[in-house]
C-alpha cells in the first residue's frame, strides 16, 4: 500500500481479523479512495484512536474482550460527531434497529464489502 496524503481520509478500523483489514483496504484503494487507517482491536486502543481526528469510524461487531456495540458507545462519548458504521460478518433486524437507534449511520456485510466505498461517501456527504 502506498502512503497516504496529508488529506486522505482518516479511518479508525476496529478489527480483529487482519486479512479483513487487509481486503477492507483493497476495496478502498480499487474505489480510488485515498485513506490512512488507524486500527484499533480493544477498548483503550480505540480511546487512543479517537484522541487523534478521525473522520469516521468503522468497526465489526464481534472482537475478543470487546464488541462493536461498546465501541459505538465509546465514539458517542468522545466523538459524537464522527460518523460509525458498521461492517460484520452477520445481522438481523434486531441488530439493525438497535444500532441505528444507538448512533449507527449504516450497517454492512463483510461478504459484500465492496458496498463499503459507496456507502462511506453517502454517510460522509450527510446520508
Amino acid at each position: 500500500m502506498s502512503t497516504p496524503r496529508a488529506d486522505a481520509l482518516r479511518i479508525v478500523l476496529v478489527e480483529d481479523c487482519d486479512t479483513d483489514a487487509e481486503l477492507l483496504a483493497l476495496v478502498f484503494a480499487d474505489a480510488g479512495m485515498d485513506v490512512a487507517w488507524t486500527v484499533a482491536t480493544t477498548e483503550p486502543s480505540l480511546r487512543a484512536a479517537l484522541a487523534t481526528a478521525a473522520d469516521l469510524v468503522i468497526s465489526d461487531y464481534h472482537l475478543p474482550g470487546f464488541d462493536g456495540m461498546r465501541a459505538l458507545a465509546v465514539t458517542r462519548d468522545l466523538a459524537p460527531a464522527t460518523p460509525f458504521v458498521f461492517c460484520c460478518g452477520e445481522s438481523d433486524a434486531a441488530f439493525l434497529h438497535t444500532a441505528h437507534a444507538a448512533g449507527a449511520r449504516t450497517c454492512l456485510l463483510k461478504r459484500e464489502m465492496w458496498k463499503v466505498p459507496g456507502a462511506v461517501r453517502q454517510v460522509l456527504a450527510g446520508g
